[in-house]
């Protein structure tokens, strides 16, 4: 008898021993698949990171290229050269016409500057008498011809705005 409770209490005793077991091995499997969330989790979120930092970035780019179309304000041509005179092929600038009222497009071709009127008389931009393409805005007007020549004759393409020289430009004439 003795015997049978020695040999029933060893058989509880592994079982027991055998249930702990499974039980930690149950919680160490728990744990690992904690880690594994948490570990999915941190990827998700520095891919949302790198996602958002890559939008602000485009943003930001696109924020620049619209600044570098700046308006140089009211310049006459021989100033429109001057300032592109260093400048490689495909320099532009843009500029209110001292002669007639609107904008200008002062551009720097290899053998010299060549000068668009810009039309903007009705809802539209397009360079007057060779561009019969319409845009809604005048940064459409200058992207569009960022990849599409201004002139078969001439082959122009805006390649680089050019940077203005003095801090601000000289709007004031526009409002005498």
């Amino acid at each position: 008898e003795e015997e049978e409770e020695e040999e029933e209490e060893e058989e509880e005793e592994e079982e027991e021993e055998e249930e702990e077991e499974e039980e930690e091995e149950e919680e160490e499997e728990e744990e690992e698949e904690e880690e594994e969330e948490e570990e999915e989790e941190e990827e998700e979120e520095e891919e949302e990171e790198e996602e958002e930092e890559e939008e602000e970035e485009e943003e930001e780019e696109e924020e620049e290229e619209e600044e570098s179309i700046i308006c140089l304000g009211i310049i006459t041509r021989q100033e429109a050269e001057e300032l592109l005179m260093n400048k490689t092929e495909g320099t532009f600038l843009v500029r209110v016409s001292d002669k007639i009222w609107g904008y200008a497009l002062s551009y720097r071709h290899q053998s010299g500057f060549k000068h668009f009127l810009v039309d903007a008389s009705g809802d539209f931009y397009c360079f007057l008498g060779v561009d019969p393409n319409r845009h809604a805005t005048l940064i459409d007007l200058i992207d569009f011809h960022k990849e599409e020549i201004i002139t078969s004759s001439g082959g122009e393409l805006l390649l680089e705005p050019c940077e203005q020289t003095k801090s601000t430009p000289d709007y004031n004439l526009l409002f005498e």
